[in-house]
């Protein structure tokens, strides 16, 4: 299992241990973007810009899961908004 897939626990963690989570990967993310941009700036414009803007789409959506079932309804609903950003 890669680091995409681990997920916290939903009954055990609580909300601030899936959003530090989260930051820490949308930080990883720019990271990595700000890398491919600089060696590679017209391929990551086509290509990998709307791959990476995926991933980070989907760690909103796993964070507005978790919340949801957790019934944190209101913290779901600005994961989903986030989510469609």
């Amino acid at each position: 299992m890669n680091w995409v897939q681990r997920q916290p626990s939903y009954s055990f963690d609580k909300l601030s241990v899936w959003d530090d989570i989260l930051t820490s990967r949308l930080l990883y993310i720019d990271l990595y973007k700000l890398l491919f941009k600089d060696d590679y700036a017209v391929r990551f414009d086509q290509t990998a810009g709307s791959d990476i803007k995926d991933i980070g789409a989907i760690l909103y959506a796993q964070c507005a899961k978790g919340a949801f079932k957790m019934g944190l309804y209101d913290s779901c609903d600005r994961y989903l908004k986030t989510c469609l950003e």
